[in-house]
């Protein structure tokens, strides 16, 4: 059997599927010249195909051809597969003293240059162990940072009532930090309306605001206001004014100073806060 034969087999594009069994089952029986001598009956065993067919077959591979049938009297027919090359004739044909070598077209004399080497390219920043250097990306900032930028922005404190002292405004500041409750814009909204509303009932600002952080309370409430008044006594019907304004702000601002000894710079109404 001839490898070269079978793969030249398998390469041809006979045009009939009978045929190219023929010529694959005599491809596996030729020797090196691509000459075989199988008989009609070994023919028919490896294909599978009738007599007629095979006989058929081979015409049809003469007639295109690819085989070359040499009937020869009392003996079996040579069958030559046309296109199978013998090896020793491909060495002798490829043998420099014939003029070809299987080295041409690889050298420089030849018209092609050499493949360069590759490397790390030198404009590049690279470590001595031949690794990238890698650079940190700069910081992006947070959601939650962002948030926290613009809630330290400066508060819109207009709305609040422009007779509400700065040093109380400054007390409450600090009373909603020792609760860990900074004071948002939002916060600084709702309390505008609350103000109104304890005004109404007779309050004052600076006194309202005394007052809810004496109670504790970590915001102004006009419904608080009404409820403590009813119950404590802390305002005067008769008068509309609330009583002990200056011990409630005072005992605020002890208690900020237990929280927080150095509270820092006082902030007023309209001013930044950091």
């Amino acid at each position: 059997m001839s490898l070269d034969a079978t793969v030249w087999a398998w390469n041809q594009r006979v045009g009939r599927s009978s045929a190219k069994l023929v010529l694959l089952s005599l491809a596996d029986r030729a020797n090196d010249q691509g000459i075989a001598y199988p008989s009609i009956d070994r023919l028919r065993f490896d294909t599978e195909l009738d007599r007629k067919t095979v006989m058929h077959s081979i015409g049809y591979l003469e007639q295109h051809g690819l085989i070359k049938a040499d009937k020869m009297a009392g003996k079996a027919t040579r069958y030559h597969l046309q296109g199978v090359q013998d090896r020793a004739e491909i060495a002798a044909t490829t043998s420099p003293k014939n003029g070809t070598s299987p080295k041409i077209g690889t050298g420089t004399k030849n018209g092609t240059a050499p493949v360069p080497k590759t490397g790390p390219d030198p404009s590049q920043n690279w470590d001595t162990n031949l690794s990238r250097t890698y650079q940190e990306p700069p910081n992006k900032e947070s959601g939650a940072q962002k948030a926290s930028r613009k809630s330290s922005k400066a508060l819109d404190t207009s709305a609040l009532p422009a007779d509400l002292s700065p040093e109380v405004w400054a007390d409450f500041l600090q009373h909603r930090k020792a609760l860990k409750a900074p004071v948002n814009q939002t916060v600084v909204n709702r309390m505008a309306a609350e103000f109104q509303r304890a005004r109404e009932d007779g309050w004052e600002p600076d006194d309202a605001l005394g007052e809810t952080m004496a109670a504790g309370w970590r915001g102004l409430k006009a419904d608080y206001l009404r409820n403590r008044s009813k119950t404590t006594g802390g305002k005067h019907a008769a008068s509309g004014k609330p009583s002990s304004k200056g011990s409630a702000i005072d005992r605020v601002r002890a208690a900020n100073r237990h929280h927080e000894p150095d509270s820092g710079p006082r902030t007023i109404p309209g001013e930044r806060v950091g």
